[in-house]
């Protein structure tokens, strides 16, 4: 028996377990956390519109020779 029949043989005997069954089933989630999840959701999207304020304002650069203590 050669090295990939021999492979073969070891992994066939490998059986993967399916945990994911219910994965995506927002059905079985509890109304508390369902509403959790919302206010979650809602706040992130808060946060991100202030982000993305701070982050339009352009910064002021001062090229003089006077900054960091040069003269």
């Amino acid at each position: 028996m050669d090295q990939a029949e021999l492979l073969q043989d070891l992994v066939s005997t490998f059986k993967l377990n399916t945990t994911n069954k219910n994965k995506g089933d927002i059905n079985r989630l509890s109304p508390e956390v369902l509403d959790m999840i919302e206010s979650m959701i809602k706040n992130n999207k808060e946060v991100d519109k202030d982000n993305h304020t701070l982050a339009d304002e352009k910064p002021s650069i001062i090229l003089s020779d006077n900054e960091f203590g040069k003269c």
